[in-house]
């Protein structure tokens, strides 16, 4: 067992008088007394990947640069595995990109707006490489193309857009302005690779500014709460947030223990995750091998659908 997750077991135990975390016993509680509303149980997987846009405001600071670098760097190593086991098991999987991610240079993308939130030195764009003077073709913590490129090969995934460059829409210092770059900027970039673009996922699941992403054709974002999958008053479909995955978190056998509760209520069960949160290949493995392997088990019995936020949207229409 991952010795971090044994230690936070060990002190909730000792706490709580459990071993789960609040947000794992809420997830729990939510997909075994919320009444059935779908004609089968729904499994769906997404990935935020950002590399280094992975920046957010920490209280009156922000993520290091060194962080967001660092995370970029597990990400683009942890990629190949997850996408391995995808192919194996067959499970089709939502990826919200940043789009500055979709890019290899910074030629395509347009002139970037003025943000100075005043909890952050300088600009917010003040790491895009073209302003910072790196070099475009070789900058891999910012660009990620070719990592974009072998998602697609795949056919069977979503890309949804995570924004541009992970501004959070609900910070208090984010206006309109920014929001409609944000929003549209990644349209604009991601839509170039030829695929179609329907969802959204915000920047630390805060959804703000509805109107924009509608006036911009998403139709689908994840929310920050739990409920049955209903439109706002906008025609977007409110996709339930889920739960978070990380190995320091729950271990697979609770993952799997989730898609059981799921399948015997006909919920739908949404797990997201970012490619940093596992710090090898290894133990990315070691965590997805096991659930994807019953979940794809589940789904040639019938008892399942995994698929994309696009698809499930669909099938429940």
């Amino acid at each position: 067992m991952n010795i971090g997750l044994l230690a936070r077991k060990v002190y909730r135990l000792l706490k709580s008088g459990s071993t789960h975390s609040r947000d794992y016993k809420n997830y729990a509680r939510y997909l075994t007394e919320t009444p059935s509303t779908y004609p089968t149980a729904l499994f769906n997987l997404t990935i935020d990947l950002e590399l280094a846009w992975s920046r957010a405001r920490k209280n009156n600071g922000a993520t290091t640069t060194e962080e967001s670098l660092r995370r970029g760097r597990l990400a683009r190593k942890n990629l190949p595995a997850l996408l391995s086991l995808l192919d194996s098991y067959n499970i089709p999987a939502t990826f919200a990109l940043v789009g500055h991610v979709a890019l290899d240079n910074c030629s395509g993308h347009s002139q970037l707006p003025k943000f100075h939130p005043n909890w952050i030195h300088g600009d917010w764009y003040d790491i895009d490489p073209r302003l910072a003077g790196g070099q475009a073709e070789s900058n891999n913590d910012y660009y990620g193309l070719d990592l974009v490129k072998e998602i697609l090969k795949r056919k069977r995934h979503e890309i949804a857009s995570h924004s541009f460059s992970h501004v959070d829409f609900s910070d208090e210092f984010t206006g309109a302005d920014v929001a409609a770059f944000e929003i549209a900027e990644s349209k604009k970039v991601i839509e170039k690779l030829g695929v179609p673009l329907d969802t959204f996922i915000f920047p630390n699941n805060r959804p703000a500014f509805i109107d924009i992403l509608a006036r911009n054709k998403f139709t689908i974002y994840r929310n920050n709460r739990n409920a049955k999958i209903t439109p706002d008053k906008y025609g977007c479909w409110q996709f339930p947030i889920g739960i978070w995955i990380s190995p320091n978190a729950f271990g697979p056998k609770e993952a799997i223990k989730l898609v059981k509760t799921a399948i015997e209520k006909q919920q739908l069960v949404n797990f997201w995750f970012h490619l940093h949160e596992f710090d090898s290949e290894k133990q990315l493995r070691e965590f997805f091998e096991p659930v994807l392997r019953f979940v794809n088990q589940s789904g040639q019995k019938g008892l399942v659908r995994p698929d994309t936020m696009r698809d499930i949207i669909k099938a429940i229409q």
